[in-house]
Formats: C-alpha cells, structure tokens, sequence
C-alpha cells in the first residue's frame, strides 16, 4: 500500500500495476491505520488525509473493519509463528484467506506463507 502512494518508493511501478490489474482491493482496517502511519512518517498530516480520503470514497478500495475471526486467527498464527513476520502480514493473510481473495504484496515471505496452508 506505501509502495502505491509513493513514487519513489523502490516497488511504486510494480504497486502501480498490480494495483491496476485489480478489480476491488480490500484493506483491513489495521493495515489501514499501518499503511497511514507510515505515509504521515514519510510525507506529513496533509498528504496523509488526502490518502485516506481517496482510499474511502475510491470504488475499488473496500475498507474492512474489525472481524473477530480473522483477528483471531492472525493473532495464533503471529504467535505461534517461526517465520518472523510482523502481525500486519498475518493479518493480510487471514483476511485473504476468510473472503478467498488473492494476496497483494511484494513480499516473498508473508506469499510463501500465504500459499502454505
């Protein structure tokens, strides 16, 4: 999601594409509030409204609030884990896996696992 909104970032083309190729992208609401982190770190409060915004009203961008199946299950899958990935990528993860739905990242760790069960 950083990778999208910003044009240096080293993935924005490849972001870009793939988020092009994608009908409806579904963002869980902690990867939200992460992916917002990051953008008011990197470029400040205003550009950062203006991501959220357009992430709300967009058609293709479905916002996805609190699921306490997928919560759950990303919280077991974290801490049982011996992958070291972050509770973020197990969150993707889960969600992904609830409402079958392919995994957009460029991360080959968080894919891996992702296809393993």
């Amino acid at each position: 999601m950083v990778a999208l909104f910003l044009p240096y970032d080293t993935n924005h083309e490849g972001a870009k594409e793939l988020f092009t190729e994608t009908d409806t992208i579904i963002i869980p609401y902690e990867i939200l509030i992460e992916t917002l982190t990051v953008l008011l770190y990197k470029e400040g409060p205003e550009f950062t409204r203006a991501i959220y915004e357009t992430l709300e009203s967009a058609e293709t961008f479905v916002l996805y609030f609190n699921n306490q199946k997928y919560l759950e299950k990303s919280l077991t899958l974290f801490l049982n884990q011996e992958n070291k990935l972050s509770y973020f990528d197990y969150v993707a993860i889960s969600l992904s896996k609830l409402l079958r739905q392919e995994l957009l990242t460029f991360d080959e760790r968080q894919m891996k696992e992702f296809l393993r069960k």
